[in-house]
């Protein structure tokens, strides 16, 4: 691999924000390795054409991470284009590894397989919104990141004249030592004068 005439890298971003690329081949950036890497961009992950979900080798990943001890700043794009995710994406990480991360950008999944969760300071999870039905399991992990000051999130609502107190409730009660909360909502439908045009779709 080209990268690894490259023993000073210290930034590597390797990535597609095309909505039609879902499908991310990571077999080769695993063969990499450089000492001072402290930032990682990587993506877009996504369901791929047997829908198996990517990336494919996740052991030869968690050894990735495992190697590079320095990472403290981690992207892992997503686009789950038609298709909620699983509820379970392990990351095979060693007891200790990425014990310097304080910023994580990607999916809440990964971040219940981090063995140093108390070292995130600023999380993202916005490359896919938060379903009123998974709140529970989002905050359960915003529960162990003890240190968390910033999160922006994205929040799917179902019924926009429900009252959704309790889904941002929930998650701020998860995170008390946060000091910058940035979300944005969308909904699955459009509606004129009070009537639905779009039916909601079932997550």
């Amino acid at each position: 691999m080209i990268l690894n005439r490259c023993p000073d890298l210290e930034e590597l971003s390797l990535c597609s924000f095309s909505s039609c690329t879902r499908i991310f081949d990571f077999t080769r950036v695993s063969e990499g390795y450089w000492p001072k890497l402290h930032s990682l961009t990587l993506g877009a992950f996504g369901y791929q054409s047997d829908f198996s979900l990517g990336p494919a080798n996740g052991t030869a990943f968690g050894k990735f991470l495992d190697a590079h001890p320095r990472l403290k700043f981690m992207r892992l794009q997503w686009n789950f284009k038609r298709w909620m995710s699983p509820a379970e994406i392990p990351i095979h990480l060693s007891p200790t590894a990425l014990p310097d991360l304080d910023t994580f950008i990607g999916i809440y999944q990964q971040l219940a397989g981090l063995p140093n969760p108390d070292s995130i300071e600023a999380l993202d999870l916005t490359c896919e919104p938060l379903h009123e039905s998974r709140v529970n399991e989002v905050s359960d992990v915003l529960q162990t990141l003890t240190s968390l000051k910033t999160l922006d999130l994205w929040a799917h609502i179902l019924e926009p004249s429900h009252n959704h107190t309790l889904l941002f409730s929930r998650v701020l009660s998860a995170c008390p030592k946060l000091t910058d909360f940035h979300f944005m909502c969308t909904t699955s439908f459009a509606s004129v004068g009070g009537r639905s045009l779009l039916p909601s779709p079932t997550p």
